[in-house]
């Protein structure tokens, strides 16, 4: 599947860690029993997702990866382009905007 990208503010992240880390270990299991049973939830995904009508029959369902952090080496693409566009006043550095630790093991 695409690129899904999950973003929360400094301030909810800081006010909220546990239940984002719950949120996100739950997040992934759906994604893995949505992957591993595709059938089993086609027609609750066809009608969220919405797919159209005349494709839903031949719709091939998506394959969800577990949710991972974004390599230092993706952050640095996407900060340098960017700031190439002048889009950011100044470079990021990864710590200041990746939160590793949402993603632990409970």
């Amino acid at each position: 599947m695409g690129f899904e990208k999950l973003l929360f503010r400094k301030d909810v992240i800081d006010g909220n860690k546990e239940a984002l880390i719950k949120l996100l270990k739950v997040y992934g299991q759906a994604g893995q029993e949505l992957t591993a049973n595709p059938d089993k939830y086609r027609a609750l995904f066809i009608d969220k997702a919405r797919v159209p009508a005349p494709i839903k029959d031949t719709y091939r369902s998506p394959v969800f990866s577990s949710p991972q952090v974004p390599s230092p080496d993706q952050v640095t693409q996407v900060i340098n382009w960017m700031t190439n566009k002048k889009l950011l006043e100044k470079p990021f550095a990864y710590e200041e905007i990746v939160d590793t630790g949402l993603l632990q093991q409970k």
